[in-house]
């Protein structure tokens, strides 16, 4: 009962660190959450997050796609799982005791979480270096580098591009045709 009771401290306390966070972004602190999917660093967009869940458990869901990751309950709904590993690059993620559950406002997408391999922290636009050439491939906004002695180059995309795309390859080829 008592890690009931952390895990829900836990994750009140870092709902109140974004949020607060996100007020502050209106200003010119945090812009996004960084996050690696896959092996590739992704920055979200800090407005359409919700949480970070650290311990979950997820159920597979028979005959779904690579990016269906399965659902989980999240404060008691339940919330389906999109890995965009699959869909960015690459196979999909392997379990990790890193891998987090980024929860995503209900406003934009109502009980839906993504699964990343770490959340790396928050970014504000003034700790990257600066904004590399824009990329060819749609569903990217921006390529950013980070500086210091190790940079890193994100990759800025378009949320709702590519949740609109991993909903498509969910539906039968027959819902699909006119």
């Amino acid at each position: 009962m008592a890690k009931r009771t952390d895990i829900r401290r836990f994750q009140e306390a870092l709902a109140q660190k974004l949020a607060a966070a996100q007020q502050r972004s209106e200003g010119i602190a945090a812009r996004w959450l960084g996050v690696m999917i896959g092996s590739q660093p992704v920055l979200l967009p800090l407005a359409a997050t919700a949480g970070v869940i650290q311990e979950f458990t997820l159920t597979s869901v028979p005959f779904a796609p690579a990016h269906f990751a399965g659902v989980t309950n999240v404060r008691g709904e339940l919330h389906d799982v999109i890995d965009l590993a699959p869909l960015l690059t690459e196979a999909a993620s392997a379990p990790s005791s890193s891998a987090r559950l980024v929860v995503l406002q209900p406003a934009r997408t109502p009980r839906t979480a993504l699964l990343v391999a770490r959340v790396v922290g928050l970014r504000r636009e003034e700790s990257l270096a600066h904004r590399l050439a824009a990329p060819e491939a749609s569903g990217i906004i921006a390529r950013w580098r980070e500086a210091g002695p190790n940079p890193i180059e994100w990759l800025e995309i378009d949320l709702a591009f590519w949740l609109k795309r991993a909903a498509l390859l969910f539906q039968p080829a027959a819902e699909l045709q006119p």
